[in-house]
């Protein structure tokens, strides 16, 4: 596993553990979005920092990986340097890891910000990471939705995520909850078990970017307590058992035939 598939796997814990629903009935919804999506942000960048700006130095390896190390290196430093936006990706995050060359966080930043600059979705999402708490840039929560906008717009689903927070909390953004759940149902519609689980939460107290409705609510839950990983399911469960209890038997089938709807739909779309 590399630096940053391991960078990605603790991002997605941060959002499980951000995601408590103590006491769910009195929960708002907002505030249980925005405790989310702060503890996502605080989370990744924290990540971040330790990956691209307090990494000790690594050198490459020694013969004969070394030779081949440089052969990697100058093949992706000539496409990077052509314009090649992955490849610009991959050049910064290697310097951002110390990957085949020592670590080096001015050059990690110069690369990742030219993939991101040039549409590149997982660079703009840690464009936006980093500016959400000044990792390595100054911190500047506009900028920082910025890029997790142009991330989002591209369908990059945790940009959703943390977008439908940002939205909520009015952060680097106009507060709106329209925008904020209509980013939220983007992730959920992606199959994103956090998102499913929020706008769950969302439905079943209501706000100005969606209705109060149970049937809604259920369905949601009930989709997220198969679809989110690590303690997000028990929650999703929880939240599912809960809303159902205060629910009639018509309305919980109402719910179960939409979520089943769901499934089969987006099954079909990723045939």
């Amino acid at each position: 596993m590399t630096q940053r598939d391991a960078m990605r796997r603790r991002m997605r814990t941060a959002w499980s553990s951000g995601c408590r629903i103590r006491g769910m009935k009195y929960a708002p919804s907002r505030l249980l979005v925005l405790g989310v999506v702060l503890a996502c942000l605080t989370s990744f960048v924290s990540c971040a920092k330790s990956e691209v700006a307090q990494k000790p130095e690594r050198q490459p390896s020694a013969q004969p990986a070394a030779s081949e190390a440089r052969e990697r290196l100058k093949t992706l430093r000539l496409r990077a340097e052509q314009g090649d936006a992955k490849a610009q990706f991959d050049l910064g995050s290697a310097y951002a890891e110390g990957q085949d060359v020592p670590q080096d966080t001015e050059q990690a930043l110069v690369w990742l910000r030219k993939a991101a600059e040039q549409g590149h979705a997982e660079a703009q999402f840690t464009m936006g990471a980093l500016y959400a708490q000044g990792a390595g840039v100054p911190k500047d929560d506009a900028q920082s939705a910025a890029w997790f906008i142009k991330a989002a717009e591209q369908g990059q689903v945790s940009a959703q995520v943390i977008l439908g927070g940002l939205y909520g909390l009015g952060r680097g953004v106009t507060q709106d909850d329209v925008l904020a759940s209509a980013w939220l149902r983007k992730a959920a519609d992606q199959g994103d078990g956090t998102a499913q689980l929020l706008l769950g939460v969302m439905y079943s107290t209501g706000n100005k970017g969606v209705p109060q409705d149970a049937v809604e609510a259920l369905k949601w839950t009930t989709l997220a307590a198969v679809r989110a990983t690590g303690d997000d399911k028990q929650r999703s469960s929880d939240a599912r058992d809960a809303f159902s209890k205060k629910m009639t038997t018509a309305q919980v089938a109402d719910a179960k035939k939409r979520a089943d709807e769901w499934t089969a739909a987006f099954e079909k779309r990723k045939q």
